[in-house]
């Protein structure tokens, strides 16, 4: 009976079996994908700034599509910025390293595209380091590119020139004043104006060098200042005003700011930016409420103070040291927090600059000539100043005060 059963079983699988609908094979042996991409060259060549420089990448077999392509090295992914058939813009990966492998994969294509051996430099280095017994306020630079420093040593201080390079050290002209960050500024036709520290006066330093001579003496105090292109500059501080200062040293009160204090002021494209903010003491200490603002020029001074970004809501506690703006009008903010730079955004998006990578704190932030920012970064313990140079991938917006 078993024997007739198992018969019967073997049959029907036999017949019912074969006459079943196959699955389609896992492996088409036929399909051998998209052609393999191919790398001849990529610009710049040989390196480029990691995390930030657009590398321009030349070949055959790349999609058109920019979402089909894929950039790596160590298998961090890049952005793809733009696509053709044989040319790729994307941002070099935040990979830091020598002779490295750059490889790029297309789907459809069983193979990628490699090309090597090709640097990825860090986006910073130290530009100057200074002694253990100096320590930088601000910073400044003219038409030739040249760096300006406000060094204090003990009770000398002085203004000292750096070459574009930063090869050449020369001291440029002592200060006769007490002054305190931030508060330098080069001012129109080469002059340098000073702030004094917790004061209501600005100095002068004439072109070329010279003695520190008194500009003018306002109602209030001031901590920084701008110049527009017309020449005039916009100062504000603990006196919780804003003023403009004509070339001739006349004044007016262009802003009252009630309880708050300005920390920061950049003028750009007939705006006046502004940085400060409210303190206020709690049990647990003192809680400062900061906020950017910006006033648009007029003939009779400035326009109504907009709100530009809530920090203290958006960033939290770290305490803005300065402002400066890159040419396609994004704002870059220093601080003294853990992310020493963040960026707002054109479409209101802020987020850290090349985050948890950058050396903090920011004392003060300027640009150069070209797509490199500038910052003096100052650590207490153990005392180390040292100015820093950033790849940025793009240039700072025109300071009026230089031409």
């Amino acid at each position: 009976m078993k024997n007739k059963i198992l018969w019967l079983l073997m049959l029907l699988i036999t017949v019912f079996g074969c006459n079943a609908d196959q699955p389609a094979a896992v492996f088409d042996p036929d399909n051998t994908g998209s052609p393999t991409p191919v790398v001849r060259a990529i610009e710049p060549a040989r390196a480029a700034f990691a995390g930030v420089q657009q590398l321009l990448i030349k070949g055959e077999n790349f999609s058109p599509d920019r979402q089909r392509n894929i950039v790596s090295v160590n298998g961090e992914v890049t952005a793809t910025l733009s696509a053709s058939g044989n040319e790729m813009t994307v941002v070099a990966p935040l990979v830091i390293g020598d002779s490295l492998t750059i490889r790029v994969d297309v789907r459809g294509a069983y193979e990628p595209g490699l090309f090597a051996p090709y640097d990825l430099k860090p986006p910073f280095n130290t530009f100057y380091k200074f002694s253990a017994e100096e320590t930088v306020l601000d910073i400044a630079f003219d038409n030739a590119g040249n760096l300006y420093a406000l060094v204090v040593a003990g009770s000398d201080r002085s203004i000292v020139r750096f070459s574009p390079d930063g090869a050449t050290r020369e001291t440029y002209a002592r200060v006769t004043v007490p002054v305190g960050p931030p508060s330098l500024k080069m001012a129109p036709g080469g002059a340098l104006m000073l702030a004094r520290k917790n004061n209501r006066k600005l100095y002068r330093i004439p072109p070329g060098g010279g003695s520190t001579e008194l500009f003018v003496q306002l109602p209030k105090k001031v901590i920084n200042f701008d110049f527009d292109s017309d020449g005039a500059l916009y100062a504000g501080g603990k006196g919780h005003k804003l003023y403009k200062v004509l070339p001739d040293a006349s004044f007016q009160e262009v802003a009252d700011y009630g309880d708050i204090v300005i920390v920061a002021v950049r003028v750009v494209a007939g705006y006046v930016y502004l940085a400060g903010f409210v303190s206020e003491q709690t049990p647990s200490g003192v809680v400062l409420q900061q906020n950017i603002w910006r006033h648009a020029i007029t003939v009779d001074g400035v326009g109504e103070r907009l709100p530009v970004l809530d920090w203290t809501a958006e960033i939290g506690d770290a305490v803005i040291t300065s402002l400066t703006l890159s040419a396609d009008g994004e704002l870059f903010i220093g601080n003294d927090g853990d992310d020493p730079i963040f960026v707002l955004r054109r479409n209101g998006a802020v987020a850290p600059f090349l985050a948890g990578l950058l050396p903090g704190p920011v004392i003060m932030c300027s640009w150069g000539d070209g797509d490199f920012l500038y910052y003096i970064n100052h650590l207490i313990s153990p005392p180390e100043t040292k100015i820093v140079q950033l790849y940025v991938g793009k240039g700072g917006a025109p300071y009026a005060g230089r031409n």
